[in-house]
């Protein structure tokens, strides 16, 4: 008979239980039942998982919780939040490296390290007192060192789909820019490399992956308006947004006008557009001219409630 679990209709057979629904829906969520993880029926009344499914339409809803149930005790311990399915939509491919395979790619290209032990590695890519974003991104260009080959993109961009799905991740949008990659490759083997890696560790895990790629408001405006170009190239290929970087405070408005040309010319969808950590109301709204898929940080756009519930 066909119920209901969080909106999904299952078949289940009579006498199933409302555990085994569960399961058919979402295997993750059963998995989590035992601990961080309740079911209600249609009127939001917590029920036992173990009982019998009722009649055929039943609605089913599992809550996950930081709780056992609305009455446990906390439970939200790193191995629950490890079994948890989860998303994340603002990760660096850069930034994201394991300590063994930066040193593994250093010894292949004869690249000096700060270290030589991955626990030492990792000790020294720790970020401690940076006064600004500037300081905190010098780490970047320790991991950018070891990321100048095709073979290297495609082996991190790999490791990271597979450790990501070690961690129950179901959909993750990875972020970096091909800009940083040359003159040692070209734009498009900077991008056809980590989504070669991508494509390997999603048919493996089953974790879905978008690659955003990113402009960078440090290099010239003609670079980025480049990239743009051969990146919707790549759209149908696996490559989800282009991130145009919100500008510093002398930025000149024909460059949205050119950003908003080129979206144009070249088909490409609304691009995400991360607002500045610090930048004020009027930024923010000035980024929303380009109409943009997606925003990321702006801390001012608490202070805009429209633009919030948007």
């Amino acid at each position: 008979m066909r119920v209901f679990v969080n909106d999904k209709a299952v078949e289940v057979p009579r006498g199933a239980r409302v555990r085994d629904a569960v399961a058919q829906a979402d295997d993750g969520l059963a998995r989590l039942l035992d601990g961080a993880a309740y079911v209600t029926d249609a009127a939001g009344r917590t029920i036992d998982a173990g009982d019998a499914v009722g009649e055929a339409g039943s609605v089913y809803r599992v809550v996950v919780s930081a709780r056992g149930g609305r009455e446990g005790k906390p439970r939200l311990t790193k191995d629950v939040l490890r079994r948890w399915p989860k998303a994340e939509l603002h990760v660096h491919l850069d930034g994201a490296l394991r300590p063994a395979t930066m040193l593994d790619l250093a010894r292949l290209q004869g690249i000096r390290l700060p270290a030589d032990t991955p626990d030492a590695l990792a000790k020294a890519m720790l970020v401690r007192d940076a006064k600004n974003l500037e300081e905190y991104l010098q780490k970047y260009e320790i991991t950018l060192s070891v990321l100048q080959t095709a073979a290297a993109l495609e082996r991190v961009a790999y490791e990271f789909v597979i450790d990501k799905a070690a961690e129950n991740l179901r959909y993750v949008e990875v972020r970096y820019s091909p800009l940083l990659h040359r003159p040692a490759l070209t734009l498009a083997q900077a991008i056809e490399a980590p989504l070669a890696g991508i494509r390997r560790a999603s048919a493996e895990t089953g974790t879905k992956v978008g690659l955003i790629v990113c402009a960078m408001r440090t290099k010239p405006p003609a670079e980025s308006l480049e990239l743009a170009r051969v990146a919707a190239e790549y759209h149908a290929a696996g490559v989800t947004a282009f991130d145009w970087p919100v500008p510093s405070a002398d930025f000149r408005r024909r460059s949205i006008a050119r950003r908003s040309s080129t979206r144009r010319r070249t088909a490409w969808p609304a691009p995400a557009m991360p607002v500045r950590e610090t930048a004020p109301t009027r930024s923010i709204r000035r980024s929303t001219t380009l109409a943009p898929s997606g925003s990321g940080t702006g801390r001012g756009s608490r202070k805009m409630p429209h633009f919030s519930r948007k």
